[in-house]
């Protein structure tokens, strides 16, 4: 059975893997890999050229599918969560990256679990998340996160 979900799927990471592809042309052009012409964009072309090509097969192989087309099953879950996702990224300069991170993290794991009410393991788990996440990446790794009025 075709559904219209795999199809804008299809076509969705085909323009994110050309937008991808595109803007990887404008990181630094310093040739780091010596002889190998290697730069800091060699990789996120690279994976935007896999990302085009498994598209590609993705959308060739829903067309040649000889079933009906069929209408896009709406979940209330998905789209919460991709609208959390939207307020995680929108929020994170506001907020903090640390902060932000944390309440994501908690509410994903309200509504993945469907509960109702937040424990301590909950709330636990989610502050270790956040926490060696922004130990990863702050402190070990040095990379510049957002903050916002909180950490």
């Amino acid at each position: 059975m075709k559904r219209l979900g795999e199809i804008i799927t299809g076509f969705f990471t085909l323009a994110l893997g050309i937008v991808w592809f595109l803007m990887s042309f404008s990181l630094d052009q310093n040739n780091v890999g010596g002889n190998l012409g290697l730069g800091p964009g060699f990789y996120p072309k690279l994976v935007s050229v896999l990302l085009i090509v498994l598209s590609v097969v993705l959308l060739i192989s829903l067309f040649k599918r000889k079933e009906k087309l069929i209408k896009l099953e709406y979940s209330f879950t998905a789209f919460f969560l991709i609208l959390l996702c939207i307020a995680y990224l929108v929020l994170m300069n506001v907020i903090g990256y640390a902060t932000t991170t944390f309440i994501y993290v908690l509410t994903n794991i309200l509504i993945l679990h469907d509960k109702k009410t937040i424990n301590l393991v909950d709330v636990v788990s989610a502050f270790l998340v956040s926490a060696s996440l922004y130990s990863i990446f702050h402190i070990l790794l040095k990379v510049p996160l957002p903050s916002g009025y909180f950490i």
